[in-house]
């Protein structure tokens, strides 16, 4: 696609859904000058999303792939013939497959070829290792190498990439001030969710088996045991073929505490929710720099999250980072021991970390304006 006026930059994904990586992208592209620049996306998949229709108002132009082959590999050929032909020079794709896709893209001549690594693992699963094997192109074929952490850079490009400062760093961002703290809406939500005398965690995450949502159930069973008045509100929906909704409600039930949980699904209005917490809790197998917990963070939440998750999204004095292999009992001591302080400041502790949207895109639409006008080597 060819416009004199406006850049655009495509975007490779699988599904334009309110995952993490899809809505910091989003939160980005709200505040873009869309006058100048454009997102457009590839969705390899082939599937419609929920953020399709947003983008498209925005003037995205979404291309949708023949979808995944078997064991989710991507269809890599029809990726080949769709960028035989198009026009773009810059092309994003992310995590493990970012090479391979960028490979398809140097072939082409495309001048500027960015690998995005938005997460980082650290446990061994066969899954985990095949991941392992196949990011070895990123390197090879990626031209701009940005990543969200200091972890995740290492995990999708290797210490000695990083060390010799060849990583961009661009951490996930939201526009803070959508979380701050109402007296007004938490007495609301809480009433509307009858919650008015409850202790309430919250965790927001589509449910997948690295988020470790069955951990928090048995937090609760803790806490619940304790004599706390707790109640859970999860919040995000069932990944297919990552994580089971009916298999949590059956622990949830042998743990005897199904009337303690709320499984919210998707929401529209998570900085609500937020609001109506009393902790926030994210207990994830291993993250690149989750945004959910700074939108916690904004909210004034005090937060209970894995020390797996990169110190660098800590910008609140009460945040734990904690080990899961000290299992859910200690989880529930450390949370009621958490502290409440002034949530109407919440959100200027994002803004003072550089974790603000308006921020970021400050950065995005700069790096743009220096390098639209000439290509790197290929």
């Amino acid at each position: 696609m060819s416009n004199d006026t406006v850049l655009r930059i495509l975007h490779v994904l699988n599904r334009f859904d309110r995952g993490g990586l899809e809505s910091r992208i989003m939160d980005l592209y709200r505040k873009l000058n869309i006058s100048k620049y454009q997102f457009d996306f590839y969705i390899e998949s082939g599937e419609h999303g929920e953020f399709d229709d947003e983008a498209k108002q925005r003037g995205a132009v979404i291309y949708y792939g023949t979808g995944n082959h078997i064991r989710n590999i991507p269809d890599f050929r029809a990726f080949s013939t769709f960028i035989a032909v198009c026009e773009y020079k810059y092309i994003c794709a992310y995590n493990q497959w970012s090479g391979w896709y960028l490979r398809e893209a140097y072939k082409k001549k495309i001048p500027y070829r960015i690998a995005g690594s938005v997460t980082s693992l650290t446990n061994s699963s066969v899954k985990n290792v095949v991941k392992n094997i196949v990011k070895k192109n990123s390197n090879r074929y990626a031209n701009c190498r940005m990543a969200v952490s200091e972890l995740s850079a290492r995990w999708l490009f290797g210490n000695k990439e990083y060390d010799s400062g060849h990583v961009k760093i661009l951490p996930n961002a939201i526009d803070s001030r959508m979380f701050v703290y109402s007296e007004e809406i938490r007495r609301a939500v809480r009433k509307s969710l009858g919650l008015t005398a409850k202790f309430v965690l919250v965790h927001v995450g589509n449910i997948r088996k690295v988020k470790n949502q069955e951990f928090i159930l048995r937090v609760v069973a803790e806490l619940a045991d304790r004599g706390k008045n707790v109640h859970f509100l999860s919040v995000g929906k069932e990944s297919v073929g990552e994580g089971s909704l009916e298999q949590l409600k059956c622990t949830a039930e042998k743990l005897g505490i199904s009337g303690k949980v709320s499984f919210l699904g998707y929401r529209e209005d998570v900085s609500d929710i937020l609001q109506a917490g009393d902790v926030f809790v994210f207990p994830s197998l291993y993250e690149g720099f989750p945004g959910a917990v700074l939108e916690a963070e904004a909210s004034g939440l005090p937060c209970v999250i894995s020390d797996s998750i990169t110190q660098e999204v800590v910008v609140a004095s009460n945040v734990k980072r904690l080990p899961l292999d000290r299992g859910a009992a200690y989880w529930a001591d450390e949370i009621l021991k958490t502290e409440s302080t002034d949530r109407k400041e919440g959100h200027k502790n994002v803004i003072a970390a550089g974790y603000d949207v308006n921020e970021s895109v400050k950065k995005v639409e700069s790096y743009l304006e220096k390098t639209k006008d000439f290509a790197p080597f290929v």
